[in-house]
């Protein structure tokens, strides 16, 4: 695992490697159409298209959703994040993002209580990835700089959870489905 600063106030970075890649390869599974149920009911706001979601992270009465493998993975993800910002964190929430073509992400962000900090780590899930399929994740960051970052397998975007961002959509040269999985994680205050 590595990583890089994307924003001169430390808020964005980018982590390479952030699973094992024999584990990748089971979190791959999981992605799977055949063997597993998505459900095409998602989106941010009532105006942006539907979107898909793995069944098991819906967010009903348990936002972790019930999958142990997604569970299970935020392990490598929470020591990536406490690694990079040297904070302790919980994790708050999963969840999944499947794009075709057409399928546009809105802004918006994912954690904004005042006087609460959150992180989110977006990890991004293809078995490959061809950058002329677009598909890009975009920040907003403080300084009103916008950040570009390609779906590349096994990478992951760690942001703070107040900045604006979304997901974008592949190009119609694209045949494959854009995947993700993200995870929020509230810092923890030591009294």
């Amino acid at each position: 695992m590595n990583w890089k600063s994307l924003s001169n106030c430390n808020e964005v970075f980018q982590i390479s490697n952030i699973f094992p890649w024999s584990y990748y390869d089971t979190l791959i599974d999981e992605f799977d159409f055949k063997n597993n149920t998505i459900v095409w009911d998602k989106r941010e706001t009532s105006e942006q298209p539907l979107f898909g979601q793995h069944e098991d992270t819906k967010w009903n009465n348990n936002e972790l959703g019930w999958n142990y493998k997604f569970i299970h993975s935020s392990r490598y993800v929470e020591y990536a994040l406490k690694k990079i910002i040297k904070k302790n964190v919980e994790l708050t929430r999963i969840n999944t993002n499947f794009q075709f073509y057409g399928m546009e992400s809105g802004w918006h962000n994912d954690y904004d209580v005042p006087g609460h900090n959150a992180w989110t780590v977006v990890t991004y899930i293809n078995s490959k990835w061809d950058y002329s399929w677009d598909g890009q994740f975009v920040i907003r960051t403080k300084d009103r700089d916008y950040i570009n970052v390609n779906p590349t397998p096994n990478e992951g975007v760690l942001f703070n959870a107040s900045l604006e961002h979304r997901g974008g959509a592949p190009n119609r040269y694209c045949t494959e489905c854009r995947m993700s999985l993200a995870f929020l994680f509230k810092e923890v205050y030591n009294d």
